[in-house]
């Protein structure tokens, strides 16, 4: 532990009470510092700060009435129904 930490619990608690808004409120500040900083190296590289890429999914299964299914994760409730029904899923497939 450090010893910043060993003189803090060294306090009394009242002390430990008073100190502790302070405490938080100089870490707080000095992250919300280096988040402008890291924001201000983000712009110089000339993105947006908080801006991802999205990635396009292309669509595999295409509905009777317009539903799409990505072929990623559960099968789509709409597929699903009709597969349990007998159909052939692969009728639903979007040509590529």
């Amino acid at each position: 532990m450090s010893k910043l930490v060993n003189e803090f619990k060294a306090l009394p608690l009242a002390q430990q009470h008073e100190t502790f808004p302070l405490i938080t409120a100089a870490y707080n500040e000095a992250k919300d510092l280096r988040r402008v900083e890291l924001e201000a190296e983000i712009k110089a590289m000339g993105f947006t700060p908080g801006q991802t890429a999205k990635k396009s999914v292309r669509i595999k299964y295409r509905g009777p009435n317009g539903e799409t299914w990505s072929g990623v994760g559960a099968l789509a409730g709409w597929l699903k129904k009709l597969k349990d029904a007998g159909e052939d899923i692969e009728r639903f497939r979007v040509q590529t």
